[in-house]
């Protein structure tokens, strides 16, 4: 799980940021750039969500995903610097 989670907060953290200071991804998106199975993205992103590592979006038919788009906050940066 750690690794998974160390993975995702790398890809995250290495997207460049849009005007708004953000830079979202989709459940897709992590999936098809990491290859990685939904289950294991979904947890990641939980652990980060609980733990303050991420922001994310939650709209109707996301599913598989538990989350529509997602997006690293500054925790989120300052744990990968120091993982």
């Amino acid at each position: 799980m750690r690794d998974n989670l160390r993975t995702i907060l790398n890809f995250l953290a290495s997207i460049e940021i849009d005007k708004t200071g953000k830079a979202w991804k989709t459940g897709s998106e992590i999936k098809d750039d990491l290859d990685m199975l939904i289950e294991d993205i979904n947890d990641a992103i939980e652990v980060a969500e609980k733990r303050g590592f991420v922001e994310w979006m939650r709209f109707t038919g996301s599913a598989p995903y538990y989350f529509s788009k997602v997006t690293i906050t500054s925790e989120g940066r300052l744990w990968t610097e120091n993982e």
